[in-house]
């Protein structure tokens, strides 16, 4: 058998199209495997990441929002915006069970039993209306350049800052130190029983008159013919030195504690005037022990480390400020 093998047959239009179509193929497969390079590369895979970062819709409300913030913080927001917002915000007033039951607590307080339900409602009705006036007053801008209300925002703030800075309880030995550093403050009450005459309200050239009124006391002349009229108690029984100085002032107990007892003596001064005292009874303050004192050198500890955190915080407060005294001209 023959076989005949045949050629193709090309025209030179076939061969020009074939030879073109072969190069535009090779160029396309040369510039996909090159542009799948590049994509594998650091640099792009980074920009592609920075791409789809700049199209996230999040990332432009983040940027509109901080350019806002800076604007206004540049520039200040208009006149009680905030407080309008505020009120636009939350334009709704919920009164909860637990504040129903504060309310409650608050009449059973004032008038020692329970408010019954029409009570009840007149509580949170006028809760409501508070709550109306102060949203609306806010709004206002009704709490600025107020003194009653800089002073009471002031006072929250310090209590605040009060019970922030509540610590825990000292130590013994914190209190040991504490109290061998300020001994002198813990001793028992001095105590004194006595009356006394006052022989003239002037506390100048009063000499003799008040040593004719001791020689007449000494002699059983009764106190009360001698001594001039005052809003002062005659006797006192039993009283500590501090209710005595204020009574009569520290001047006159730093005086009263020198004398001695059961007979009178004088004169004692006063800013009531000239007085002649006869002490039936005088106990001289003594040192507490540490187990009799702990109580109160606890508070007083405590007290005194509440008040140095207080001011250590108005301090750090102050320095955000920059303050100006301008002096009158």
């Amino acid at each position: 058998m023959a076989y005949l093998h045949l050629k193709p047959y090309w025209t030179n239009h076939d061969a020009t199209y074939y030879k073109l179509n072969t190069t535009i193929n090779d160029r396309r497969n040369k510039e996909n495997n090159m542009q799948r390079e590049r994509s594998n590369t650091p640099f792009r895979r980074k920009d592609g990441l920075l791409k789809k970062i700049i199209k996230d819709p999040l990332i432009h409300f983040i940027i509109i929002g901080g350019a806002l913030f800076y604007a206004t913080s540049i520039f200040g927001a208009p006149p009680h915006s905030n407080n309008l917002a505020n009120n636009q915000a939350s334009n709704q007033i919920v009164v909860t069970t637990l504040k129903q039951k504060h309310l409650a607590d608050l009449f059973e307080v004032s008038w020692q039993r329970t408010p019954n339900e029409d009570e009840l409602n007149v509580l949170i009705q006028e809760h409501i209306k508070e709550e109306v006036y102060y949203r609306e007053a806010l709004a206002l801008g009704l709490d600025e350049d107020d003194t009653v209300v800089r002073r009471r925002m002031r006072q929250k703030l310090e209590f605040m800052h009060e019970d922030a800075a509540t610590t825990h309880p000292p130590s013994d030995d914190i209190l040991k130190a504490y109290f061998e550093a300020n001994a002198s403050d813990y001793k028992t009450n001095s105590i004194f029983s006595f009356q006394h005459v006052l022989v003239s309200k002037s506390k100048d050239n009063t000499q003799s008159v008040a040593s004719d009124a001791l020689t007449k006391l000494r002699n059983g002349i009764p106190s009360l013919k001698l001594s001039k009229s005052s809003v002062l108690p005659i006797t006192m029984e039993l009283e500590t030195a501090r209710s005595i100085a204020n009574t009569f002032g520290d001047d006159f107990l730093s005086q009263l504690a020198k004398l001695k007892i059961k007979q009178w003596q004088g004169p004692l001064t006063s800013p009531f005037g000239t007085h002649i005292v006869y002490v039936s009874f005088a106990q001289k303050a003594e040192p507490l022990s540490f187990s009799r004192a702990r109580h109160k050198l606890e508070v007083n500890y405590m007290q005194e480390k509440r008040e140095e955190l207080a001011k250590q915080n108005y301090d750090n407060l102050q320095k955000r400020y920059r303050i100006t005294i301008v002096k009158k001209p």
